[in-house]
């Protein structure tokens, strides 16, 4: 009975945090492109069975792909109109959870780094980017050093053992 119950219990919390996701995307694209776009776009994404796949697992990947969409529209948003700072703010909080939510939330973070400094010429916005990213990033490791005495936790190391070989051939499967 108790296993059910977590499993329940974390099914519809990705099941709602899946549910902002949807929401999060289909506003954007009806500020973008228009309510027809939005509606098509917000049927394809809620049909995506990797999405659902992600739903039932119970683990973090519906929040980081949450943090993951409310960053990229945060900044397309504050790229439109650099008067009001608050979209700003929301892009740099949700890297920040990102960044604490998972070990490799850095590689999003760099990403959008890289399309700002490189393809938009936004260098104030993803030189900020780069400057949060790093030191949250750089703190967080220090953190998981002093208290682990390596720069991940020990669960990964166990997750991870093995030699390159056996990992790529894991994760191949």
């Amino acid at each position: 009975v108790c296993k059910a119950f977590v499993y329940s219990f974390f099914f519809s919390i990705n099941f709602l945090l899946g549910l902002a996701c949807l929401v999060l995307f289909a506003a954007f694209i009806a500020h973008k492109y228009g309510k027809r776009q939005a509606i098509i776009g917000a049927v394809l994404f809620a049909a995506n069975p990797i999405l659902w796949l992600h739903i039932n697992t119970g683990l973090e990947s519906i929040l980081v792909m949450l943090w993951q969409i409310l960053s990229w529209v945060s900044m397309e948003r504050y790229l439109e109109s650099k008067s009001s700072r608050k979209h700003l703010y929301w892009l740099l909080l949700s890297i920040i959870l990102l960044l604490l939510t998972r070990v490799d939330g850095f590689i999003f973070a760099g990403i959008l780094v890289m399309y700002l400094l490189v393809f938009r010429r936004e260098y104030r916005t993803g030189l900020i980017l780069l400057a949060t990213t790093t030191f949250v990033e750089g703190s967080y490791i220090l953190m998981r050093y002093l208290y682990y005495g390596d720069i991940l936790n020990n669960a990964y190391y166990a997750k991870v053992s093995g030699s390159l070989v056996s990992r790529l051939e894991a994760g191949w499967n």
